[in-house]
C-alpha cells in the first residue's frame, strides 16, 4: 500500500486532466456516450457513419461506473482516479491470487472439484512452522503484486493508456481468483462473485483480441482443470464457466463477430493498415529476442511525438536510458531466473491443482511475445500466415505483454516462497539470510522499476490543461440539429492522430462531447467511404482548387466546417500556407457563413473558426428519379469524382442501363500501385492506357467535348472499341520529363538514410550490379535516393515509371513529395516481384503554378532483418489527366425513370434496410414502430449506392400517405447479446428465489403454525 501511495503521488495529475494518446473521454457528455454504447453497432457519429471493429457496446459499464463518481470527484479527475483505480484493484488481486495458490501448495486438496469447504491452512512440513510458512506466502505475495504494480510490461499499458487495457490488467487475477473458487467450491455465492467480476471485465472487449487473449488463457486453464479431475460434474462446472463468458460478453461480441466474418475486409484493406500492419509485425520481432522479453521492453519503447513546432521526439526516453543500464538487466534476469525457479517448482509438486494450467499459459503468453527468439518464434510466423491472427495481433506487444506481466508475477511469487521455503528447510545456516532476503529482493525491485517514481508511470504530455473554448464548442453544438455533418479542419495527414499547440497529442476527443458526425481521420480504417473523402479533400485542398472543395463539401452531406488553429499540421508545417489560403477563401465565398469564432481565456490558444454550409442538404432527401442520373462504374478510392462534379447527385444501379459511364474514375495510385483497375503499356514512342468496358455501353456515344479542353500538355488518340477503351499518350521529349537513362548521376549517388546522418557502411550500402542496376541494402535504418525534379509544372499530370526488383526484406516505400507544399503526395510501397518488374504511378495535377517534385525511394530495415531492392530506371512523362477524367461514353437513349430516389446519408452498406410505413400519426409517433418498422410496413427492395458512398432506394413513389423509416439491421445483435445475458442471470437466479420463497414458507408455518 505504501508503495502504491508514493506511486500515486508522484504521477498523480493533481492540477491537470488526463488525455491524450488513445482516450475514451465519456466525461464529456455522459447521456450521449451511454445513448451510443447502448445502440453501438452504426456508429453515425464516426464520419459516414460505420460499423467498427472496436467492440463499442463494451464502454457500457465504464461511462457508467464513471456517471456514478462524478457524483463525488470533479469530471477532471475521473480518467485519471480510474486509471489507478484500475492499477492498485489489479495489483491487489495478484497478491489474493498467490496468496490462495501459495495455501494451496502447502495444503493440497485430493480432488479440485470437490465441493468441501476449503480448510484453514496448516503447515505439511515439521522443519517449517506454520507462522514462517505464512509470513513467507505474505512476503511473497506482497512482491509479486509490488513486481505487478511496477514492472516495465506496466509501465508500458499505463503510460499511454486506454481504458479495455487497463481494465484486463485489473481484471485478470480476479477472473482467475474467482473462477478458482468457484471450481473449488461450486457454489451460489463463488458463482455469484465470478459473474460479477466477469461482467465488469467485459470493459476489455472494446478491444476485442484482448477477450479473445482472456478465453484463450480461461480455455487452458478449464483443459487442465478437466484433464486433473475428471468427471462429468467438473465437464459440466467447465462448460457452464465457458457459457457465463460468453452470454455475458455477448451484448458486445455477438455484433463484432458479426464484423469480423462480413466486413473485415475494409479494416484489412485501409490505407493506414496497409501501411502499417507488416511494420509492426517486424517491429515486434526486432524486440521479440529473449532479453527484450526478459526486460518486457517492446517497440511501442520506439512510440514518438511531435510538439507544437512539429518537432519529432520519442517518449519513452528516460525509461530507454533506465533499461539499458548494465545493473538494471542484471536484476531484470535475476528476478527472471526466480521465475523460472517457481515454475520448475510449480511442474515438479503435481499435487497443487492449477500449477501445470498457470505454466502452460505463461509459456504461451511468452511464446507469444518472443517473436525472433529460436524456436519459439516459429510458432508465431506460423500464425501470422493466418490474416484475421495477422491483424488482431500486429501489435502482439499490447495484446500479451499483460498477461506476461501477470504469469511473471505469479512465477516471481511462486519462485521466491519456494526459495525461502528451501533455505528454511535445507540451509539451515543461512536461515538468517531469510530475514534480509525480502528486503535486497524489495529494494532491487525499486531500482528496476525506478523510473516510476520519478513521475514516469504515466506519459507527462496527457496531463494537460484542456482549454475552455472547447467545452464551449461541445456547447455551441448541443443546440444544433444532430444530424448535421462536420468537416473538421485542417487534415494535414491521413494518420488519424491530432496533435494541438496546447498539448494534446492522440486519436481525437471531439466527439465525446459532440453528438453529431464528424469527418475525422481517425474513423478511415473502419470504412472506405471515409477514406475517400480524405483523398478528395486533401485533393481539393492542396491543388488549391477552392471550387472542387465546395463540391466535396456538397457531394459529403457536409453543414459545418470547424477550423481550429491550434492543429499542429503535423509532419510539415509549410501546410499552413494552404489553411492561412482556405480561411480567406471560407471567409469570402458566399456558399459559407462565419457563424462564431470561440476564443478561450487561456493567451495561447488560438480561436476555433465555425462556418456553416448555407445549402446544405437534410439526412434524409427524396428526388424525383428522372432528374438523377445513373452512373457507372464504382470506385473505391480516387482522389477526384467528376462524375459527381459534372451533373451534381447521382446514383449507381447496375441492374440498369446507364445513362452514363467514366472510363477512368479511379485514375489514382496514392494507396497502392496494385489497385489500378487499368492496364497501362509501354509500346516504345507511347503508352497506352486501357480499360474494359461492360457490353451495356457497347452502343454508347463518346463525350464530344473531350477534343476541346486544350489543356492538357499532350494530345493522345482515343480508341473506343465494344469491349474496351484505350489512349495512347505520346511519350513528350519536353523539358517536363525526365528518364534515368539519360541522367548520369542515377548510378553515382552516395548511400545515405532518410535523415542523411548515417555514412556508408556495411548496414548501408548502394551498389551497381549488373546492367546498370542499382542495389540498396541497409539493416536496421532506412537506405534513400531522392530524385529532385523541380522543373516539373505541377499543372499538369503525371505518369512515372519504375522499374524494379526486390530482393530480400520490405519491398521499396516510394513517395512523391509536392516542392511547392513540402507535402507527401503519394506514398505507397512497390510491387514485391523477384524479377524486374514495371510499377506505375500516377501524379496529378496540382496547383496551377506550383513546381517541382521529388521522387522518394526508401529501403527501409527494422531491426536486425536486412532489406533489399534494386532500381534500373525512373521515367517520369505528362500525362493528359484531365482528358481521362473527362472522358464519358452517353447512353443515347433516354430512359424513362418514374418515381423517386429516396437518400439516406450514411455510408452505404448492405445491413441498411428501409420501409414505407403508412401515415397513421399513432404509428409514426410510436417509437415500437421505429424500433420494429418490418411489422408495420413494406420494405423497399432497390437499394443503390448514391454519389459512390451513401444509401439511396430507387422507384419510390411519391406519397404524402407513407413516411420512410430506414433501420440497420445488425443493430438488433446487440440488443440479442443483452436478451442473452439478461436471460442467463434470470435462469440462475430463479432457483435462489424459488429457494428463499420455499425457506420463507418453511419459517412461517413453523412461526405461526401452519401445516399442523
Amino acid at each position: 500500500m505504501l508503495a502504491f501511495i508514493v506511486v500515486f503521488v508522484r504521477n498523480f495529475p493533481f492540477s491537470s486532466w488526463y488525455t491524450g494518446w488513445d482516450n475514451l473521454h465519456p466525461e464529456f457528455n455522459f447521456p450521449l456516450n451511454i445513448q451510443r454504447a447502448l445502440s453501438a453497432v452504426w456508429q453515425s457519429n464516426q464520419g459516414l457513419g460505420t460499423i467498427g471493429g472496436h467492440g463499442y457496446a463494451a464502454t457500457l459499464l465504464h461511462s457508467l461506473f464513471l456517471y456514478l463518481l462524478s457524483f463525488i470527484l470533479p469530471i477532471m479527475y475521473l480518467r485519471s482516479t480510474f486509471t489507478f483505480l484500475m492499477l492498485f484493484t489489479g495489483s491487489l488481486g495478484v497478491f489474493f491470487l498467490l496468496r490462495k495458490i501459495l495455501h494451496a501448495s502447502c495444503h493440497p486438496r485430493p480432488d479440485w472439484g470437490s465441493s468441501q469447504e476449503d480448510s484453514r491452512f496448516r503447515g505439511n512440513d515439521n522443519n517449517v512452522t506454520h507462522v514462517n510458512q505464512e509470513n513467507f506466502i505474505n512476503i511473497a505475495s506482497l512482491l509479486a503484486a509490488l513486481y505487478y504494480l511496477l514492472n516495465f510490461g506496466t509501465v508500458q499499458t499505463f503510460y499511454i493508456q486506454l481504458e479495455a487495457f487497463i481494465v484486463h490488467f485489473a481484471a485478470l487475477p480476479w477472473l482467475f481468483l474467482t473462477l478458482i473458487n468457484y471450481l473449488e467450491t461450486p457454489r451460489r455465492k463463488t458463482l455469484f462473485w465470478f459473474i460479477l467480476v466477469s461482467l465488469l471485465a467485459s470493459v476489455q472487449g472494446f478491444i476485442p483480441p484482448l477477450f479473445v487473449v482472456y478465453c484463450i488463457l480461461l480455455t487452458i486453464f478449464l483443459l487442465a482443470f478437466i484433464i486433473q479431475n475428471f468427471n462429468s460434474g467438473n465437464i459440466k462446472k467447465a462448460l457452464l464457466i465457458l457459457f457465463l463468458t460468453l452470454a455475458l460478453n455477448a451484448y458486445w461480441f455477438v455484433p463484432v463477430s458479426f464484423y469480423t466474418f462480413t466486413r473485415t475486409g475494409s479494416y484489412l484493406n485501409s490505407y493506414n493498415n496497409l501501411s502499417s500492419t507488416d511494420d509492426f509485425i517486424l517491429k515486434n520481432k526486432k524486440y521479440g529476442d529473449l532479453s527484450d522479453v526478459i526486460l518486457q521492453r517492446s517497440f511501442i519503447i520506439e512510440s514518438i511525438d511531435a510538439d507544437e513546432n512539429g518537432n519529432v521526439f520519442t517518449i519513452f526516453s528516460a525509461w530507454d536510458q533506465h533499461l539499458n543500464l548494465p545493473l538494471v538487466r542484471v536484476i531484470a534476469y535475476l528476478f527472471f531466473a526466480v521465475m523460472l525457479a517457481g515454475l520448475f517448482f510449480g511442474f515438479k509438486k503435481k499435487q497443487p491443482y492449477y500449477y501445470p494450467a498457470i505454466g502452460i499459459c505463461f509459456l504461451i503468453s511468452f511464446t507469444l511475445l518472443a517473436t525472433n527468439t529460436p524456436v519459439l518464434k516459429w510458432v508465431s510466423d506460423l500464425l501470422q500466415t493466418l490474416p484475421v491472427f495477422k491483424q488482431a495481433f500486429r501489435v502482439a506487444a499490447t495484446k500479451f505483454s499483460i498477461s506476461v506481466a501477470f504469469f511473471y508475477a505469479l512465477s516471481l511469487g511462486i519462485g521466491i516462497y519456494f526459495i525461502l521455503n528451501l533455505i528454511e528447510k535445507h540451509l539451515q545456516k543461512l536461515r538468517s539470510l531469510n530475514k534480509v532476503l525480502p528486503i535486497i529482493l524489495f529494494v532491487l525491485l525499486i531500482y528496476l522499476c525506478f523510473p516510476v517514481f520519478t513521475g514516469n508511470l504515466l506519459y507527462s504530455r496527457t496531463k494537460i490543461q484542456i482549454p475552455d473554448s472547447y467545452f464551449s464548442l461541445f456547447s455551441f453544438f448541443n443546440k444544433q440539429n444532430k444530424t448535421d455533418r462536420i468537416a473538421n479542419l485542417p487534415q494535414g495527414w491521413n494518420w488519424g492522430w491530432s496533435i494541438y499547440k496546447w498539448g494534446y497529442s492522440g486519436s481525437g476527443f471531439l466527439w465525446y462531447g459532440i453528438e453529431q458526425p464528424i469527418l475525422d481521420r481517425a474513423f478511415d480504417v473502419w470504412g472506405a467511404q471515409n477514406e475517400n473523402y480524405y483523398w478528395e479533400l486533401s485533393y481539393a485542398v492542396y491543388s488549391e482548387n477552392f471550387p472542387l472543395v465546395d463540391k466535396v463539401i456538397a457531394k459529403y452531406n457536409v453543414t459545418w466546417l470547424v477550423f481550429d488553429k491550434n492543429i499542429v499540421p503535423y509532419p510539415n508545417p509549410s501546410y499552413v500556407f494552404y489553411n492561412a489560403d482556405l480561411i480567406n477563401y471560407l471567409n469570402h465565398s458566399s456558399k459559407y457563413t462565419l457563424v462564431k469564432t470561440i476564443t478561450s481565456k487561456q493567451k495561447d490558444v488560438k480561436p476555433i473558426l465555425i462556418y456553416k454550409v448555407k445549402q446544405a442538404s437534410p439526412q434524409k432527401i427524396l428526388l424525383p428519379l428522372s432528374q438523377v442520373p445513373n452512373i457507372g462504374p464504382t470506385y473505391q478510392y480516387g482522389s477526384l469524382d467528376k462524375a459527381y462534379n459534372d451533373n451534381g447527385a447521382y446514383y449507381t444501379d447496375p441492374s440498369l442501363p446507364f445513362d452514363q459511364y467514366y472510363p477512368f474514375r479511379a485514375l489514382f495510385t496514392n494507396r497502392s500501385t496494385t489497385e489500378l483497375p487499368y492496364n497501362i503499356q509501354d509500346a516504345g514512342n507511347n503508352f497506352i492506357i486501357t480499360t474494359s468496358l461492360p457490353s451495356s455501353v457497347s452502343n454508347y456515344n463518346l463525350n464530344p467535348l473531350l477534343l476541346n479542353l486544350g489543356i492538357d500538355p499532350v494530345i493522345p488518340t482515343i480508341i473506343n472499341s465494344q469491349k474496351s477503351l484505350s489512349v495512347e499518350i505520346p511519350k513528350s521529349s519536353q523539358a517536363n520529363s525526365y528518364d534515368s537513362d539519360l541522367d548520369h548521376y542515377f548510378l553515382n549517388h552516395k548511400p545515405s538514410d532518410c535523415k542523411m546522418t548515417t555514412t556508408p557502411s556495411e548496414r548501408l550500402q548502394q551498389n551497381v550490379i549488373g546492367n546498370n542496376i542499382l542495389r540498396f541494402s541497409s539493416t536496421d535504418t532506412e537506405n534513400c535516393y531522392t530524385i529532385v525534379l523541380n522543373n516539373l509544372w505541377q499543372r499538369y499530370g503525371y505518369l512515372v515509371q519504375i522499374e524494379n526488383r526486390h530482393v530480400t526484406g520490405k519491398p521499396f516505400q516510394f513517395a512523391v513529395i509536392n516542392d511547392d507544399s513540402h507535402k507527401t503526395d503519394v506514398t505507397n510501397e512497390l510491387t514485391i516481384q523477384t524479377s524486374l518488374t514495371t510499377n506505375y504511378e500516377i501524379i496529378p495535377p496540382m496547383k496551377y503554378y506550383g513546381l517541382g517534385y521529388s521522387l522518394n525511394f526508401d529501403n527501409v530495415s527494422i531491426g536486425p532483418f536486412s532489406s533489399s531492392n534494386d532500381l534500373k530506371r525512373v521515367a517520369v512523362y505528362p500525362i493528359p489527366f484531365t482528358l481521362l477524367t473527362n472522358i464519358k461514353l452517353v447512353n443515347p437513349v433516354k430512359i424513362d425513370k418514374p418515381g423517386n430516389l429516396y437518400i439516406y446519408y450514411e455510408s452505404y452498406d448492405p445491413g441498411w434496410l428501409a420501409y414505407e410505413i403508412p401515415n397513421v400519426k399513432s404509428q409514426i409517433s410510436n417509437p415500437i414502430v421505429q424500433l420494429f418498422p418490418m411489422f408495420f410496413g413494406t420494405q423497399l427492395t432497390n437499394h443503390v449506392l448514391v454519389d459512390n458512398w451513401a444509401n439511396g432506394w430507387s422507384g419510390v413513389p411519391q406519397s404524402d400517405k407513407s413516411s420512410i423509416v430506414v433501420i440497420f439491421w445488425p443493430q438488433y445483435l446487440e440488443y440479442a447479446g443483452f436478451a442473452l445475458g439478461i436471460i442467463t442471470l434470470i435462469a440462475l437466479a430463479l432457483p435462489l428465489l424459488r429457494r428463499k420463497k420455499h425457506s420463507l414458507k418453511s419459517t412461517s408455518e413453523k412461526v405461526y403454525g401452519y401445516g399442523k
